[in-house]
């Protein structure tokens, strides 16, 4: 199996390996925070839409969606890069192997943008034209399958004892290029992403109702949507990752199942009892949770995903070449990203107010 894996690029790693292992972790734990809001945000504010006391809270969703997805697409090249600088024959083989489908992805998302701008600036008015409503659910749905085809391509890059069969077939690649790859993992890796976007949506509600733009009444109406929102983001996780935990176990330390079960107990309890009781200090609580719940989501992934390939390409035998030009390169143009992040929101929480 091994002599099917793409050596190692004899220029070796341009840092050391805990350095890019850390730059990637971070993110792709920035990614999951402004994913979640609208992998799952976008159909959770459509369907609040569709009842008139949720409908408020679904459009002012619906009105940020572009802001989120702006920060999470670009947020989520960071993870993807340090990804093919680390395992560069792994991921390559693997998308190749799916090569329509990943050329898809730019496309799609770019026709999920433009058409999320089309329902923000039309499809939220007080008498919207009917077809702005099918553009809304036409991106909402492009979202939902281009993380299917991530979850896919992913998935494949740990396992390429299946590229044999993935490529013999002719489906795969450029001679056809319509299998995408399958299993109950990618299901499960799925099921938990979107799980844990739905409590960010949640955490999302619960900030923007008491801190961004406070309302009494909305904050109220907000309450049951918090505890359905973490209600169904934690029963589908439970759900998925059980399954996956077993799964992973040989290369998951018993410690991180508990850090990530106690994590999601706790998120799962403060956002309850902020629904019930809507204190402001459970709040704060329960938005911190869903944070450190997603940091902890992210370095058991890459924790899983090290111990997974080690068999295949060990990165500690692999040379470092330091290059110091490229890296702090990265590192100030990330910084210079960061910073115009914090602009950006903090522009956004001004005009959010006047929402």
């Amino acid at each position: 199996m091994n002599s099917l894996i793409p050596s190692f690029d004899p220029q070796g790693l341009p840092a050391p390996v805990g350095l890019l292992l850390a730059l990637k972790v971070f993110g792709f734990w920035l990614h999951l925070v402004f994913m979640g809001l609208w992998f799952a945000g976008f159909p959770v504010g459509l369907l609040l839409q569709l009842r008139q006391d949720t409908a408020p809270l679904g459009a002012r969703l619906l009105k940020t969606m572009p802001v989120w997805i702006a920060f999470g697409v670009n947020a989520g090249v960071v993870p993807l890069l340090f990804l093919q600088v680390l395992y560069p024959g792994l991921f390559y083989t693997s998308s190749i192997l799916q090569a329509w489908w990943w050329f898809a992805v730019i496309p799609l998302v770019m026709m999920a943008y433009y058409g999320t701008y089309l329902y923000a600036l039309h499809g939220l008015k007080e008498d919207p034209r009917p077809w702005t409503r099918w553009v809304g659910w036409g991106s909402a749905l492009l979202f939902l399958f281009l993380g299917v085809m991530f979850a896919s391509t992913l998935t494949l890059t740990v396992h390429p004892e299946a590229w044999v069969d993935f490529a013999g077939n002719m489906k795969g690649g450029a001679f056809q290029g319509t299998w995408l790859y399958g299993s109950f993992e990618v299901v499960e890796r799925y099921l938990m992403v979107f799980a844990l976007g739905l409590l960010s949506v949640a955490a999302f509600f619960v900030v923007d109702t008491r801190w961004l733009a406070p309302s009494g009444d909305r904050a109220v109406r907000a309450r049951p949507v918090v505890l359905g929102l973490v209600l169904a983001g934690s029963l589908v996780f439970l759900l998925a990752s059980l399954p996956y935990l077993v799964r992973v176990r040989p290369y998951l330390p018993p410690v991180w199942h508990g850090v990530i079960g106690g994590l999601m107990v706790l998120t799962f309890a403060f956002g309850a009892v902020y629904a019930f009781l809507g204190s402001s200090n459970v709040a704060v609580g329960f938005v911190l949770f869903q944070l450190l719940n997603l940091l902890a989501n992210a370095v058991a992934r890459q924790v899983v995903q090290h111990h997974e390939l080690i068999r295949y390409v060990d990165l500690t035998s692999v040379p470092v070449r330091f290059q110091f030009s490229p890296l702090l390169l990265f590192g100030g143009t990330l910084l210079v990203g960061l910073l115009a992040v914090f602009w950006m929101l903090k522009v956004y929480i001004r005009a959010s107010r006047g929402l």
